[in-house]
């Protein structure tokens, strides 16, 4: 089903596409490939929205929470707002203190996408394109961009994102979507329960800026591989959770990495990815401004992200895996979110 939700402020209609399978629904904006709603049945068969978004356009178009947006081209923080590839150095616009994040206002966040309706091996399908042209946000190369959404049956929701550029560029997509199990956004996600198979996570300062260690998650916060409720030690952590956690045996090929569960309500989320690590972000800077879909006021921890993606700053690392996309190369990722009751 294809709505109109709005009109941005140049007077672009963006419109919001539904496609339902069995007992799952997954709501999709044509501005930044949005997750704007993904409903789920809990434990005593109530339908409920798992992920926070906005009634409205207007606060998606000034969001710093990014809710449920695809992010990019570069996801996360570049140290100095500058990279260089190739002998060149390319400036990019500072938007997070003396860093970029997110790539700044040009990211494809803020872009509207072109959006089809179709069908994979029978099941419900999303596939939105986009263009980045050469220079914008400061970026080489002109970058067609896809992101395919496919809903089961059985409660996956299937995100891949596709990259092909005519220059070498750099290259890291990822979906922003904050997701809260009880489907009550007035509480938090503090008694949610996780379990991440990753043993080592991405050392930042305190700008949240890779200091270039990796360092074991044993006897830390970070540790997730037994399970922990997120509110169990985030007083531990500088001001909760926002780093990058790295994948215990990774390989490329789509793999289990995580389950995130809810006791109250009952749904569970499995999480597979072809991705090196995820950004574990527990919603640390939500503010009572944000507004959510059902009418409570935004709070800290109310929502939990898992954004697979390369390691943050990666253009300027040697040594973390590479975000260099090649001229007339594919640049692909896969995650699933699989939903179901406990």
């Amino acid at each position: 089903m294809k709505e109109l939700f709005g009109k941005t402020k140049q007077g672009e209609d963006i419109f919001k596409y539904t496609i339902s399978n069995n007992k799952y629904s997954l709501e999709v904006l044509t501005l930044g490939a949005t997750i704007q709603a993904i409903k789920v049945p809990n434990k005593n068969g109530e339908i409920i929205d798992v992920v926070l978004g906005y009634n409205n356009l207007s606060a998606y178009e000034n969001t710093d929470t990014f809710y449920g947006m695809s992010v990019g081209r570069v996801a996360n923080r570049i140290k100095d707002a500058k990279f260089s590839l190739n002998g060149k150095q390319y400036k990019l616009e500072k938007n997070d203190g003396d860093n970029c994040l997110h790539s700044g206002s040009s990211s494809i966040c803020f872009k509207n996408w072109s959006c089809k309706e179709i069908a994979i091996h029978n099941n419900p399908a999303l596939k939105l394109t986009v263009t980045s042209f050469d220079g914008e946000g400061g970026f080489p190369s002109n970058v067609t961009i896809s992101c395919l959404y496919i809903l089961s049956s059985d409660g996956q929701v299937i995100v891949q994102y596709e990259a092909i550029a005519d220059k070498d560029t750099v290259m890291n997509l990822t979906n922003h979507s904050y997701f809260n199990l009880s489907g009550d956004f007035s509480k938090t996600i503090l008694d949610h329960k996780l379990l991440l198979d990753c043993d080592k996570y991405v050392e930042v300062d305190d700008q949240s800026i890779p200091t270039g260690a990796l360092l074991p998650t044993e006897n830390s916060p970070f540790d997730f591989r037994e399970f922990h409720t997120i509110g169990e030690r985030i007083n531990q952590t500088p001001a909760g959770y926002d780093h990058a956690l790295c994948f215990s045996d990774y390989n490329e090929s789509l793999t289990k990495v995580g389950l995130l569960k809810c006791e109250d309500s009952g749904v569970y989320m499995d999480i597979s990815t072809t991705m090196v690590s995820l950004q574990l972000y527990s919603g640390n800077y939500i503010a009572e401004k944000e507004v959510n879909k059902d009418g409570s006021k935004g709070i800290k921890y109310g929502g939990i992200c898992f954004e697979t993606q390369f390691y943050p700053d990666s253009p300027n690392n040697e040594n973390f895996p590479s975000t260099l996309l090649k001229k007339g190369n594919k640049y692909k990722h896969v995650t699933i979110y699989q939903f179901g009751n406990l």
